[in-house]
């Protein structure tokens, strides 16, 4: 494993709703710079449903969801088992500090959001916005001030317009380009391009059933279950990532990243092709 002689950042952004055809149907240029700029891949959570609770779980504790016990969009505490060690709660040992931003939550739930990212080994949770800029405001200081460890933003604007309008509205479409926008702020906010310490990772996390899906043209499986996702900073490679390609790699990839060992029950790997000056453990 490469010895990091400088403090290393992730930035984590998940886009909660944000399909897979949204990409090619929508005028999305930064998404696109972003991801054929780095390292893009349309991976998947084999075997689960791809919603953005299983999704951020997965990547935050590193094993799929019938060890976290998130197996659905509800909104519930983990059951962590077998000894899991999250993905924050390494990092927290390491000494290197974990904040996460996500949209506020009802009055009653904002005591089970503090003990859901307690139970994950979070010590820096906000809620705060309802959209991805409002969030991406909140998370303005933190992105100047913590120069190291992981900083993860929640934007759950196309998700919520699919729900409430459908998947192929202008809501929709109105959605997916405010997250556009947002990212374009996000990188120049995090330095992205001006700071080699730091790397932009973006996952997709779908729901609903696809035009393609309903027109049966999948050969049995959902493109549901295929989640886009991109590596972006100095340090990637512009390049396309075969597969096998699991949300599972990410946590791996960050800490490894941000030199801290994965442990063993961590079913992933280093998505070392997207570094071409590093060679994976």
């Amino acid at each position: 494993m490469p010895q990091r002689t400088h403090p290393r950042r992730v930035v984590l952004v998940v886009l909660d709703g944000f399909r897979p055809e949204a990409a090619n149907a929508f005028t999305l240029t930064a998404f696109r710079r972003l991801s054929h700029g780095g390292a893009y891949a349309c991976g998947a959570l084999a075997g689960s449903p791809p919603f953005a609770t299983t999704a951020m779980a997965s990547v935050l504790t590193g094993v799929p969801p019938h060890h976290d016990g998130l197996t659905n969009d509800h909104f519930h505490l983990p059951r962590l088992r077998g000894g899991v060690r999250t993905l924050p709660r390494m990092l927290d040992d390491a000494g290197l500090p974990v904040s996460t931003f996500v949209r506020e939550l009802p009055r009653l739930y904002r005591p089970l959001g503090r003990v859901v990212a307690s139970r994950l080994g979070v010590r820096h949770p906000h809620f705060s916005g309802t959209s991805a800029t409002e969030i991406l405001d909140a998370a303005r200081g933190t992105l100047q001030r913590q120069r190291e460890g992981l900083i993860v933003l929640h934007w759950a604007d196309a998700a919520v317009a699919g729900r409430a309008h459908g998947w192929a509205s202008r809501e929709y479409d109105a959605a997916c380009h405010t997250i556009d926008a947002t990212l374009d702020d996000l990188a120049a906010d995090a330095l992205l391009f001006d700071d080699p310490s730091t790397l932009l990772i973006g996952v997709a996390a779908t729901e609903g059933e696809s035009d393609a899906a309903r027109a049966g043209h999948l050969e049995g499986r959902t493109p549901d279950a295929s989640i886009p996702f991109f590596l972006a900073g100095w340090d990637v490679r512009p390049c396309r990532m075969g597969g096998p390609v699991t949300l599972l790699d990410i946590p791996r990839t960050i800490a490894w990243y941000l030199g801290v060992a994965s442990p063993p029950m961590w079913t992933g790997r280093v998505l070392v092709e997207a570094f071409p000056h590093a060679k994976a453990a």
